[in-house]
């Protein structure tokens, strides 16, 4: 996220930073751990009409890794654009 913020001070970046939902990032550790379980219990199974229940499974949690990505970076966007603002309007 630094190196997006490069132009911005120290002070505006330790704003984004405080600013940004931590929860996200702990929240997309865990799906990709839920993932990675997933991976491997399909791995495991031979049974072929639960190969499907994970491939679903699985498609599901890279949708949801996705979105949260996508999500904390729009978020961060966000404050950028707000510190940017305030900082023209002199604030």
């Amino acid at each position: 996220m630094k190196r997006r913020v490069a132009n911005l001070t120290v002070e505006s970046t330790q704003m984004i930073e405080l600013q940004t939902p931590k929860h996200i990032d702990n929240d997309i550790q865990q799906l990709e751990k839920l993932f990675e379980l997933l991976k491997q219990a399909m791995l495991k199974n031979e049974n072929i009409d639960k190969m499907e229940d994970y491939k679903r499974a699985l498609y599901q949690t890279m949708d949801c890794i996705l979105l949260l990505k996508l999500t904390r970076t729009a978020l961060s966007n966000i404050v950028i654009k707000n510190i940017k603002r305030s900082q023209k309007d002199g604030c």
